[in-house]
């Protein structure tokens, strides 16, 4: 008979494990997420970072034209001790009729107008003014 699996984290403040081997970050730090079964069992180390302050450019300023090229936006997620880190934010805009976000994280302009693209990364959030302009010489939508 094949015993039960159990997961557990020695350190709960910096990581938690559900009994489905689900590990969730809770605090920057290290633990150990162990997996037993009967007397066999591994150990796994586990080093958390979170983002601590996320910033980015004061404001976009996108044009407007048939293309729909996208734009990244500049965010810089950094750790409490200051550290950068790479990370891909989540990002979302209040006005998709002036500019849409993909899942790649790229910014299209739609129409022109104002807008915020919020960026979000472990629970830190920054919104960032966007502005649509219509570029002399450029192609109208139909």
């Amino acid at each position: 008979m094949r015993a039960p699996v159990q997961w557990s984290s020695d350190n709960e403040k910096v990581a938690t494990v559900d009994q489905e081997g689900f590990v969730t970050a809770v605090a920057t730090g290290m633990a150990t997420v162990t997996v037993r079964s009967g007397e066999i069992y591994a150990t796994v180390p586990v080093d958390v970072t979170l983002v601590d302050k996320l910033t980015a450019v004061e404001k976009l300023e996108l044009p407007f034209d048939e293309e729909g090229l996208g734009y990244d936006a500049q965010v810089v997620a950094a750790t409490a001790d200051g550290r950068v880190l790479k990370v891909k934010p989540n990002f979302r805009t209040q006005n998709e009729k002036v500019c849409r976000v993909d899942g790649n994280g790229q910014i299209h302009a739609t129409e022109p107008g104002d807008t915020i693209i919020t960026a979000s990364v472990d629970g830190q959030t920054v919104n960032i003014p966007c502005r649509v302009v219509e570029e002399k010489g450029a192609k109208k939508k139909r």
